[in-house]
């Protein structure tokens, strides 16, 4: 599937006349709880060649492909979304920076990616959006039939709160890293939850889980602790230096392809 990925993704670089400048594993199998069964999920992020950036038309800031037939679902921003993104902290985002398993990379611009992130990143922005998406998917899900991958997807976003609460940063991706550094007031809780996401990884996505009593209500006081704390934090001021930012698009789409002759 590698090798297809990576074939897809220079396909997208002729079709779109772009060039991709990242593309990463995500979802399930970046997190660390894939099984067999789960989908291909890859992320990207691309420059146009300089006259797109001064079209007067309308112009897509995104492209994407899926191939259900083959649980494949692909997805690009173009680097001055992705720059805005990072200026509004976006988690999701900043998840495809400090991922582990990359199919396209430049290295210098994965760094010059990671230091405007760590500048711009606001830790309340971040704990609401990891909290509201738990809350959510636990309203959603978790109340009606509760699966393997609902519930680790309602605890990850929970434990990525208080990494972020702990550290002002952004959570480690992997969730066996992430159960290591948050859950270090409980041995046994910290160990149940590797057992649960070791069930995942052999088990189809909707298997019905039974998930330890003490684990769950470890989970669900975090919940109880968020829902008070958060209205009670302020929101620091990001330094976002957009002049920075700005310099570095216009560098990096001139430098990545010179202007094409028409």
């Amino acid at each position: 599937m590698r090798n297809k990925i990576i074939t897809l993704l220079h396909d997208l670089e002729q079709k779109h006349d772009i060039i991709i400048l990242l593309a990463v594993n995500y979802g399930s199998r970046c997190f660390g709880y894939a099984s067999a069964e789960s989908d291909w999920d890859v992320r990207f992020i691309y420059v146009h060649r300089p006259q797109w950036y001064f079209s007067i038309g309308k112009t897509d800031d995104t492209i994407e492909l899926m191939l259900e037939g083959e649980h494949l679902d692909i997805e690009g921003y173009d680097l001055k979304k992705a720059l805005q993104l990072i200026v509004k902290t976006n988690p999701v985002e900043s998840d495809w920076l400090h991922a582990d398993d990359y199919y396209i990379l430049d290295r210098d611009f994965l760094r010059a990616m990671q230091d405007f992130e760590a500048q711009c990143y606001n830790s309340h922005h971040a704990m609401y959006h990891f909290y509201s998406i738990s809350v959510k998917h636990n309203q959603r899900y978790l109340d009606k039939e509760l699966t393997l991958k609902r519930f680790i997807y309602y605890m990850r976003g929970l434990l990525s709160c208080r990494w972020v609460e702990e550290n002002g940063s952004h959570p480690p991706v992997n969730i066996d890293e992430l159960i290591d550094a948050t859950i270090t007031d409980a041995p046994d809780v910290c160990a149940k939850a590797h057992r649960l996401l070791a069930l995942k990884r052999t088990s189809k996505a909707h298997d019905m889980a039974i998930v330890d009593a003490e684990l769950a209500a470890y989970v669900v006081n975090l919940q109880h602790h968020y829902e008070k704390q958060l209205p009670l934090y302020k929101t620091g001021k990001h330094q976002a230096d957009l002049e920075a930012m700005t310099r570095f698009l216009m560098d990096t789409v001139m430098q990545s392809r010179p202007t094409k002759s028409e």
